[in-house]
Order: structure tokens, then C-alpha cells, then sequence
């Protein structure tokens, strides 16, 4: 216990330590067009029952897309109205369990995400950045039409998962959802191999939007590494109960429980986009 505890507390202090070198600051963007997509997905890799979904954008000019939950668009909206307006009253605001932004921007794919959801306070936004032309595609011969545009198909290894697209070479927009880009045409459709993960898109717009990203000065996202960023969360899930008791959190009865419920909720959500290993 007391050696876990110490990895704990090094692995905590070099983050912190990050954060203090390393701060991402406030950037702000102008869109002119927007796609939405359905994503499909399955938290619990052995359990189809636990299937949700989510709406998802992508923002784009000539130059930039972000990709984002459109909840956590509309949320990060409002909380930046706040910003502006103190006198603002926000009654309620929508969910979503992704926190993650990606921001694309030549050959570099940005992005910035949270370690933990915020229900401890010590140092939790960060951002990595990757090359765009670690994306191998493999474009098949097969086409398909969908929703009117035809498409053909493409396969890519990333994230230790298979995935297969659908690509619009009409739509000359070389983009897709999260991270997906580097295609003839727009992806119309994508899921990985195991059909975990499926993204469809629904519409396509022009739009004029402008998005304002790193705003809350409390929160400055730092600087890590990829690899270092999904160890960490990995880390964080599989360890969250004893990492908020480091950070001032009182169980004074009924601990074996709620780290039986800590473990439970891991193993239920821990079929990520992207794995680790």
C-alpha cells in the first residue's frame, strides 16, 4: 500500500509539474460549414446491451476542423457567454462523456481531453498532438451508395482496432469524424472491425460559427504525449477511488463497496476508441 502510494504521488506531481511548464492558451476559430454524425457505441466490449449514442459535429473552414460532442459544443457556448456576461444565469446544461476536442490544422491533429470526468482537483486537462500522415489508408476497389452519395471503401490500423470508411470523393472535403482525415473525400461512414464504435454522418451545412477553445484560465490544458495521456487515464479509471482519497476525500465507512463500484464502472466503460495496449 505504501509503494502504490508513492507511485501515486510521483505519477501525480510529474502532471502537476506539466502544467506549470506547459499551458495551451485560448484560441478562437471561424467555421463555415458543419457536419453532424450519428455515433453508435458500446462501452462494454462483452455487453451489447450497453449500446448508446451520441451526436457528433465537425466544424470546418478551408483550413481548420474541429471535431467535438455537439453537447459539449453547446455547454462550452454557454459557459463562454458566462465569461462575458457575469450577470448570465445558466439554469441547466447537457451532458456528454466525451470532453475531448480535436482540432486539425495542416499536417498536426490536436487533441485536448480530460483525464478524469472532474470529481477530484488536482491537475486534469492536457492536450498531444499527432501527424496526420501516420494515417496509412488502404482504398479498396468495393463502392456503396449511401443516402445518395456513392462511396468507396477504405481501411486503416489505428487506435489497436481495424477500422473501415466509406468515402464521398464528391464531397472533396479530405476530413471524417475524431481523427479520421486524410481521404479523397469527405467519410461518410466509419466503424471499426468489431463494430464497437460506428460513426454515420446526417447532414452536411454551411454554417457561420465561431468556436473559442481553452477559456476557462483555471482549466489551461498542458502539454503530454499520447502514449503518456492514455496510460494516465488508464491509470486514473483503474485507481480513482484511492487518487481522490489523496486529494482530501473521507470514506469513514463502507470502503470495500465503493471500491467494488469503482472497479465495476471501470470494467463497464472500459472499451475505449482508442486502446492502450
Amino acid at each position: 500500500m505504501l509503494m502504490k502510494t508513492i507511485l501515486l504521488f510521483g505519477l501525480l506531481c510529474g502532471l502537476l509539474f506539466n502544467i506549470t511548464v506547459f499551458a495551451q492558451e485560448q484560441q478562437s476559430f471561424n467555421f463555415d460549414k458543419q457536419a453532424i454524425y450519428k455515433m453508435t457505441y458500446q462501452p462494454d466490449s462483452t455487453d451489447k446491451s450497453s449500446i448508446k449514442e451520441e451526436y457528433m459535429e465537425l466544424l470546418l473552414n478551408d483550413s481548420i476542423s474541429l471535431f467535438e460532442s455537439t453537447n459539449k459544443g453547446i455547454i462550452d457556448s454557454l459557459e463562454f457567454q458566462k465569461t462575458m456576461d457575469e450577470n448570465m444565469l445558466i439554469t441547466s446544461l447537457p451532458y456528454s462523456p466525451f470532453h475531448y476536442q480535436i482540432l486539425k490544422q495542416n499536417n498536426a491533429i490536436k487533441t485536448f481531453d480530460v483525464l478524469d470526468e472532474g470529481s477530484f482537483k488536482g491537475p486534469n486537462n492536457y492536450y498531444y498532438t499527432e501527424d496526420k500522415k501516420s494515417f496509412q489508408w488502404e482504398i479498396k476497389e468495393d463502392t456503396l451508395t449511401i443516402n445518395n452519395l456513392l462511396c468507396q471503401k477504405a481501411e486503416l490500423k489505428f487506435g489497436n482496432r481495424k477500422w473501415i470508411a466509406w468515402f464521398a470523393a464528391e464531397i472533396p472535403i479530405s476530413d471524417g469524424p475524431y481523427k479520421f482525415s486524410g481521404l479523397p473525400g469527405l467519410i461518410i461512414k466509419l466503424n471499426d472491425a468489431d463494430n464497437f464504435w460506428n460513426f454515420e454522418l446526417v447532414r452536411l451545412e454551411t454554417i457561420s460559427k465561431t468556436i473559442t477553445i481553452n477559456f476557462k484560465q483555471d482549466k489551461q490544458p498542458a502539454l503530454t504525449t499520447k502514449k503518456e495521456f492514455l496510460a494516465n487515464k488508464k491509470y486514473f479509471a483503474e485507481n480513482s477511488l484511492q487518487i481522490r482519497e489523496m486529494y482530501g476525500l473521507r470514506v469513514t465507512s463502507g470502503r470495500s463497496e465503493m471500491l467494488r463500484n469503482s472497479n465495476e464502472y471501470y470494467r463497464k466503460h472500459s472499451n475505449w476508441i482508442e486502446l492502450s495496449f
